[in-house]
């Protein structure tokens, strides 16, 4: 079980095709702030779930980062 899991089951139980968060909403969902390389890198937001455990939670809930802006604190989810 990952720590993400949690977001993933939102994902899940949203009933939206494209939703936007903004990092707060996403840490308040989590229960913890997000790494600073969240607020950095957007590679920390890439849809690759090789060793990353916060992007599989998003991929196994079939959703995909769409947009973000690391300016503005806010990702993009797609279902796919």
């Amino acid at each position: 079980m990952s720590k993400y899991d949690v977001l993933a089951d939102y994902l899940k139980t949203c009933g939206k095709t494209v939703i936007r968060l903004s990092f707060d909403t996403i840490e308040e969902i989590l229960g913890f702030k997000l790494p600073q390389s969240a607020h950095k890198f957007k590679e920390w937001w890439s849809n690759n779930d090789m060793g990353h455990s916060h992007a599989a939670g998003w991929l196994g809930a079939n959703y995909k980062v769409s947009n973000l802006s690391q300016t503005d604190k806010w990702v993009e989810f797609t279902k796919e």
